[in-house]
């Protein structure tokens, strides 16, 4: 009986499976190849991880996934090309991406230049314009999340924990708290009703382990870590990146503020404040500016 876990060397609809290249949270991911088109593909396999009954639910969010990866069309998310059940077996079929997850990219590299840090902000930022914009909500924006694939794109995976904001049912108990600790936004944590702005909170904190290669917030004890994302203030980001430019500290404590109605409105405000960064322009004027500040000091200290 051919089983999630033992799909390789195997067919599942029109795929033939090759071999395993990945796990998430509800599936098994594998290598396989469309013989229809003849093209390579990236094959999610539902895993069943809850007792008979949650499966219901698991089986109701896979799907969800789909539809929502069938919703989003943009250059910096992976489209969907088939949702299908054989033998019992429900699977995703999606563009295969070449290349690492930033997860990986960062322990291996450690924290990467300013710039490039920010192209990569503004990509996610981008992809969240155009989830958000259809109604939905992401929710598991984090590193390991973010595929880089061979010509340096940045590409926004995983959506099995996506939700459409005006979905009537509320938050289900099994549904009440989802996502990765480190990432989650306050509202998150507390099982509230979420909207975009949880995600660009989740941005600020991939921004900022870009830049610090760490979290703002990082301990090995969930309930203190809870703690902290609820009640204390992130860590300053120059104050571990001390060559990051005021306006980038700025924006990323603004993503990352407690109260949501106080941190970047949209995914599009976040969209344009990193073209402003990136504009050579602005690069100039910070450095004109931190000039500016070194000579006054100077001459304030011989005028004493």
């Amino acid at each position: 009986m051919v089983t999630v876990e033992s799909l390789s060397g195997n067919r599942i609809g029109p795929y033939s499976v090759r071999r395993e290249i990945g796990r998430g949270g509800m599936g098994i991911i594998y290598e396989a190849h469309d013989e229809a088109l003849d093209r390579e593909v990236a094959l999610k396999v539902m895993r069943p991880t809850a007792g008979a009954e949650g499966l219901v639910e698991q089986e109701h969010r896979f799907l969800r996934e789909a539809r929502s990866l069938a919703k989003v069309v943009h250059p910096n998310v992976t489209p969907i090309y088939s949702y299908g059940v054989q033998r019992g077996l429900r699977y995703i079929a999606c563009q295969i991406v070449r290349g690492e997850n930033l997860s990986d990219r960062l322990a291996r590299t450690g924290p990467l230049g300013t710039r490039e840090a920010l192209e990569i902000a503004r990509s996610i930022a981008s992809a969240l314009e155009a989830i958000h914009r259809l109604g939905l909500v992401h929710r598991d924006i984090k590193t390991s999340n973010i595929m880089i694939d061979e010509n340096g794109q940045p590409k926004v995976v995983d959506f099995g924990l996506a939700r459409e904001t005006t979905d009537d049912a509320r938050i289900t108990r099994s549904d009440l708290y989802v996502g990765t600790p480190e990432y989650c936004a306050p509202e998150q944590l507390r099982g509230e009703d979420v909207d975009g702005r949880a995600d660009l909170y989740s941005l600020g904190v991939v921004l900022f382990e870009m830049l610090a290669g760490r979290p703002p917030h990082a301990t090995e004890s969930t309930r203190v870590l809870t703690r902290q994302i609820l009640f204390e203030r992130a860590t300053p980001l120059r104050q571990v990146r001390c060559d990051a430019p005021k306006s980038v500290e700025r924006l990323v404590a603004r993503l990352l503020a407690k109260d949501r109605d106080k941190r970047v409105r949209s995914a599009l405000d976040a969209v344009r404040e990193f073209d402003v960064l990136l504009d050579p322009r602005t690069a100039e004027f910070e450095a004109r500016r931190r000039g500016g500040l070194v000579r006054r000091f100077w001459r304030s200290l011989f005028r004493r």
